[in-house]
């Protein structure tokens, strides 16, 4: 099985993409591609079994409809900001990691600067489906909506002061604890290593491909079954549980 993981961003210097082999109980991790253009993305997305991109895959659809009603002359409703903002994966992901004592709101796809690569990561389904490729953005197909920090989380791992240049020590912790969690089976060289400690994008990119792989598995939480429908246009993230880490090499 070959696994994709993206961390995606608004411009290609900003985006990374991480390719993992599983083969006879190890995964051999490929160096991370950092930056990475939409024609790169699409070939790597084909090439893989299940990728796993770090975006929102759509919007609230509460979101969609006041908007386009608004667009249309119809009266702006009166309601609150925050229930047009979150999608109902988001409110679903806060609440599990609040049962597991965490505390992580996924960012706003509606209100916040994510919404950018969202719209790049629209793009390129657009695309994907044009080549013939079967997009489900709830996640039941070969591309699956990551969220690192949440999947971290959950894993026990640090999740909070790894981005950017003066999080590279977190970085380093988070790769080393994660490297002795899974035990021999998770290959990594040392070009490889080097990149994930030296970049944010390329760590996130490797988590997502895990994340994919716990997805293929069936060891992440997939829409209940009254938010399937709602799942398909919003997108659904792809949350492993507890220890899913542990059963990735099985």
């Amino acid at each position: 099985m070959i696994t994709l993981g993206i961390d995606l961003a608004s411009q290609d210097k900003g985006t990374a993409s991480c390719v993992v082999q599983w083969r006879a109980g190890e995964a051999r991790v490929q160096t991370p591609r950092c930056p990475q253009g939409d024609d790169q993305l699409l070939d790597a997305v084909e090439a893989a079994d299940v990728a796993g991109i770090d975006i929102p895959l759509g919007w609230p659809d509460a979101f969609v409809q006041v908007v386009a009603g608004y667009h249309a002359g119809q009266p702006w409703p009166d309601v609150t900001p925050a229930s047009l903002c979150y999608r109902a994966t988001d409110v679903y992901i806060e609440q599990r990691l609040r049962e597991l004592d965490h505390w992580r709101r996924p960012l706003s796809v509606a209100s916040d600067r994510i919404a950018i690569p969202a719209m790049r990561a629209a793009r390129l389904l657009t695309r994907l489906a044009e080549r013939g490729f079967a997009v489900d953005r709830s996640g039941a197909g070969r591309l699956v909506e990551a969220y690192p920090g949440a999947a971290l989380e959950v894993w026990g791992l640090p999740s909070r002061g790894y981005k950017g240049t003066k999080g590279a020590a977190i970085r380093a912790g988070i790769l080393a604890e994660l490297e002795r969690r899974t035990g021999a089976w998770l290959r990594l060289d040392a070009i490889t290593r080097q990149s994930c400690c030296g970049s944010d994008h390329a760590l996130d990119a490797l988590v997502c491909a895990l994340i994919a792989r716990a997805a293929k598995l069936g060891l992440c939480q997939r829409p209940p079954e009254i938010q399937a429908e709602r799942a398909s246009r919003e997108g659904w993230i792809a949350l492993p549980g507890v220890d899913a880490l542990d059963q990735l090499a099985s």
